[in-house]
């Protein structure tokens, strides 16, 4: 407590800063006419959806403008693109995302891995999933040979964040499974590795 209590001018004096120069900041890009990737993000939120969560008229008409929507690499959306992609695909009625929670590297970007894991956690498997009902499909077989997945198995729990419970915690998640690739006999069954010591350090 001692410690909080030394640290709480220099917080305040950081809070203050901060908001000084996001202040700044607003007033300098609107005297430019301009917008970052962030503004651009609310201000498409606010155009398709209203107040109250439900969808503008403008809205309707881009949802309807579209037939499927696809999005990849879904592990590293963040709320805001969540909620437009629901916007556009008539409350996720007509969208198919991919993702790899493993491969999560934007959390600097605000990337929300647990917006994924929270429907690989809800959704039913394809078997499983009636009619219209949201479903997962899990792609741990691969088209690549058996070969090449065994260091990436081995490797990823180091690197992987996995959710349990109401924290993020390290951990495997499904391994990958390695296929058969037509015409893929004779091919090793294990990748080589190399390892390069720089310069002056041996062989």
């Amino acid at each position: 407590m001692e410690d909080l209590t030394a640290v709480a001018p220099a917080m305040v004096a950081l809070l203050e800063l901060t908001e000084d120069f996001a202040e700044r900041y607003r007033q300098e890009k609107l005297r430019l006419n301009a917008a970052d990737f962030s503004d651009q993000e609310h201000l498409a939120l606010g155009l398709l959806v209203g107040s109250g969560g439900a969808p503008t008229e403008l809205g309707e008409q881009v949802a309807a403008r579209y037939r499927e929507i696809l999005v990849d690499d879904y592990q590293d959306t963040n709320e805001i693109q969540n909620a437009i992609f629901r916007a556009v695909s008539k409350n996720g009625q007509n969208i198919f995302t991919v993702g790899d929670v493993k491969q999560s590297i934007y959390r600097f970007r605000l990337a929300d891995p647990t917006i994924f894991l929270g429907k690989y956690n809800r959704f039913k498997s394809w078997q499983e999933a009636a009619d219209g009902e949201e479903r997962k499909i899990l792609l741990s077989c691969n088209s690549a040979p058996a070969g090449d997945f065994e260091s990436t198995n081995f490797i990823s729990p180091t690197f992987c964040l996995w959710r349990w419970g109401d924290g993020l915690r390290r951990g495997r998640g499904p391994p990958l499974r390695g296929g058969v690739l037509p015409g893929a006999d004779g091919l090793p069954d294990r990748v080589p590795s190399h390892l390069c010591p720089p310069e002056g350090r041996g062989e």
